[in-house]
Order: structure tokens, then sequence, then C-alpha cells
């Protein structure tokens, strides 16, 4: 079992599926903001075995030498330093959607400081970046298709996110 592979995809992989349901049902989990964070449990829990499963796909594209892992290596561990400032700058609340599934619970206002000063979706774009830095650390194509899955999937969630917020802020 390649644990690059499990570990990109088990992490990561379930994090643009709940955040483009939360969207696409946000009045339903408003009511029930339980049921939101159950159901996002319940699609960590099938990732995990989905990740067991593609981390078994051992097909390599190419093999990326030294130089390459290193340096991948560094990038993903550098992202998520990037993702950790990012949920110490929002605060639990924002980062891990409360904020949006109960509003009126969080003082609302855009957040512009960190790096949010620099970046609108830092933990979007570091959950990308990373998905690529596994496959070109590895060379592996499952890790190809998930990072191009990523960059799709947050897209369309950076798309509904948009959205939601400037319904909530204004344009």
């Amino acid at each position: 079992m390649d644990l690059v592979i499990f570990w990109t995809i088990f992490i990561l992989g379930p994090i643009p599926i709940i955040h483009i349901l939360l969207h696409v049902f946000l009045g339903v989990w408003r009511r029930c903001p339980r049921k939101f964070y159950q159901t996002a449990l319940g699609f960590w829990i099938s990732f995990f075995f989905f990740a067991k499963w593609q981390a078994g796909n051992l097909d390599v594209l190419f093999t990326p030498p030294m130089w390459l892992k290193i340096l991948c290596t560094i990038a993903i561990v550098s992202l998520f330093f990037l993702i950790i400032w990012s949920i110490m700058t929002l605060k639990p609340q924002r980062f891990f959607l409360w904020a949006t599934l109960q509003f009126e619970s969080v003082q609302q206002k855009k957040i512009s400081l960190g790096p949010y000063k620099y970046f609108h979706h830092p933990a979007y774009t570091a959950y990308v970046v990373i998905a690529f830095a596994a496959f070109f650390g590895t060379g592996r194509t499952v890790l190809l298709a998930f990072a191009s899955f990523m960059i799709l999937l947050m897209l369309i969630v950076i798309l509904r996110e948009n959205h939601e917020l400037s319904e909530r802020f204004g344009r």
C-alpha cells in the first residue's frame, strides 16, 4: 500500500464533495447542522476505504528524481502550514463551516488578514497544490487523476462559496 496515495486521498478527497453538498443543500443543513456534520463524517469514513483501495493502485506514469521528491515533500509540508495558518486566522467556527450553517451565531465579517490578505481561498489553493505535489513527488497515475478531480471540484466549490458570500455581504 502506498501511504502517499492513501493519505492524500483520505485527507483531501472528501473536502470538495462536502463543501459542494454544503452549498447545494444549505437550507436543509441550516435547519439541522448536526445532520451536515454526520453526513461529512460519513463521507470521511467512506473515503478511508476508497483511499485504502486506491493506495493499492501502483501504476506509475513516471519515476521522479530524488530532487523532485524532496521539493514536493517540502511543498506539501509548507502547504499544510498554510492550511493551519488559515484555520488560525478564520478561527475554527468559520473554518469548519459553523459561520455558514449558523451564521447568526457568529459575527459576520469579511476576513482579509493572514493568508487571506494574499489569497481569497488559501486552504482550497493548498489542497489542490498538495494533490499535484503528491502526484509529481510519486509519479503515480491515480494521483494525477485525483489532482484533476480536486481542481475541478474546488473550482465548483469556490464559485458556490463566492455566490453564497456575495449574498451574505453584498458584492
